[in-house]
């Protein structure tokens, strides 16, 4: 996927479905700081945590989300993920979305 930051803290996402067609996620604020929470370092569980402990929020909201990201194909769990030909790599060690934009939530 490719992301990009959109005005009041949206995020726009790019996927790639099995057929190389291009289909787009807009996040509002909310589910663009989830996303960002979704490191690689952190399972589901402690990502909700870690959202119900910054945002005030409850942790179910995390949850749907994340439920929501993996069934679109925008999140993985406990898989590796391997860009199909002409299709951008993440540096070495890292990942596609490390830095969307400067003011993006890190923890």
């Amino acid at each position: 996927f490719q992301a990009r930051a959109l005005p009041a803290g949206e995020l726009l996402l790019w996927a790639q479905r099995g057929d190389g067609e291009a289909i787009a996620y807009r996040l509002n604020a909310a589910g663009r700081r989830v996303w960002r929470l979704c490191d690689g370092a952190r399972g589901a569980a402690a990502i909700s945590r870690t959202w119900a402990r910054i945002s005030g929020r409850p942790a179910a909201e995390a949850d749907s989300f994340l439920a929501a990201a993996l069934a679109a194909g925008v999140l993985a769990s406990g898989a590796t993920v391997v860009p199909g030909p002409g299709f951008p790599r993440p540096p070495r060690g890292g990942a596609y979305h490390r830095r969307i934009a400067p003011e993006d939530p890190t923890a």
